[in-house]
């Protein structure tokens, strides 16, 4: 697929946009690299596959990454199940997430670990290393997960899952049917931010069928007790934030032009130990 010019596109989506509102050049810069991102994937067809003893799948679109990751990360984004039909994938999503403990924490981490022992190379996980959680949260039927773990090469990975409920409770090495990235924790995961100081290290955008999600996460300072998440939608979004790490992801509808969850950037209101609330977050360098 040859992509469009992109300045006449951005110029097309101005014109389809009613709304009349000034970005600052953070939102801009991220709206543009969200635009080059989705023009540059070429479109696959969501059909169905079988896989046996399972339950009936469908291919999503790629995950897309963006942000301090990229070069290092890859992504698995194979046959991820829907949940309750063709239109409501993500039907039991919560804005309010669900921190994941004790046997679940435990349980999410080992599925996540399974799911990403495909990867070969230099991100190829050691078998015998039990990975570490840094943060595990659940919204309705899925899971995210942020962890580490020892590669073979001796090197420390960093990565995430975002995975459902079925893939949890039976995992199987190198099936897919989940969303991950993988890469070196050097690379990935950053120095720690100041106390009062959120970064967003990466964000990208997948899909199952024509249902599009959009996610981001980064570290977070020691003062830093919770993040809220408006969506270019307007929805307001929880986000997770454990051990220093934060992260966020929810439902951004189909991909027509004049989507703004996969146009234009969230806004985040970060509050601190102290009470104090900013809108201020920094990107990884």
């Amino acid at each position: 697929m040859t992509a469009p010019d992109n300045s006449s596109t951005t110029r097309l989506l101005h014109d389809l946009d009613a709304a009349d509102r000034e970005l600052s050049q953070p939102q801009r810069s991220r709206a543009a690299a969200t635009l080059e991102r989705i023009l540059a994937t070429e479109a696959e067809t969501a059909a169905p596959t079988v896989v046996p003893d399972r339950t009936r799948r469908r291919r999503p679109r790629a995950l897309l990454l963006a942000g301090g990751v990229v070069a290092a990360a890859v992504t698995a984004a194979v046959g991820v199940p829907l949940l309750t039909g063709g239109t409501e994938a993500f039907a039991s999503w919560s804005a309010t997430p669900v921190s994941l403990d004790g046997a679940e924490r435990t349980t999410a981490l080992e599925a996540c670990l399974v799911l990403h022992s495909g990867d070969e190379g230099e991100l190829a996980i050691d078998p015998r290393a039990r990975g570490s959680v840094l943060l595990a949260e659940a919204r309705g039927g899925w899971n995210y997960i942020v962890f580490t773990v020892a590669g073979s090469s001796g090197r420390e990975l960093q990565g995430s899952c975002l995975v459902p409920d079925d893939l949890v409770s039976d995992p199987r090495p190198g099936e897919g049917g989940f969303f991950g990235s993988l890469g070196g924790a050097e690379e990935t995961a950053g120095s720690q931010p100041a106390p009062d100081v959120v970064r967003e290290d990466t964000n990208g955008a997948g899909s199952v069928g024509d249902e599009w999600f959009v996610y981001a996460e980064g570290r977070a300072g020691t003062d830093v007790t919770g993040i809220e998440v408006t969506t270019p939608g307007g929805v307001q979004v929880e986000a997770s934030v454990e051990n220093g790490h934060w992260a966020v992801w929810w439902p951004a509808g189909d991909d027509s032009p004049n989507n703004p969850d996969l146009r234009d950037a969230p806004t985040y209101e970060v509050t601190l130990r102290d009470g104090t609330v900013t809108h201020e977050i920094g990107a990884l360098k």
